[in-house]
């Protein structure tokens, strides 16, 4: 097995999982995937088809149509754009720049 740069990733054992997620409705995504373990890192990293099983990415990754069309649909056209969904602070412009320092400066 190869890394992305081409490096050779030394397999030390394998190990078929099932890991599932749940979506914000709840709604179980399962996928089987085979878990390989490897000296050459301490992370976990979940392949492209595991992502696409579970939902993490659309089954048209990577275009870019496929990620603004799945936006599209969370955010339809009964939403009000002027509402403030999040409770965020309106945008404004900086306040000016201080003329004075605020504290009286020390060596």
């Amino acid at each position: 097995m190869r890394a992305a740069n081409q490096n050779t990733i030394g397999i030390v054992g394998a190990l078929i999982l099932r890991i599932t997620g749940f979506t914000q409705s709840m709604e179980p995504k399962t996928t089987r995937q085979i878990m390989y373990f490897s000296h050459s890192t301490d992370k976990f990293f979940l392949s492209m088809e595991a992502c696409r099983d579970l939902g993490i990415i659309p089954d048209t990754f990577p275009s870019i149509e496929s990620v603004m069309t799945d936006y599209s649909a969370m955010h339809s056209d009964t939403d009000n754009p002027n509402e403030d969904r999040y409770h965020c602070p309106p945008r404004q412009t900086p306040p000016p720049l201080p003329t004075s320092l605020p504290f009286p400066a020390t060596e």
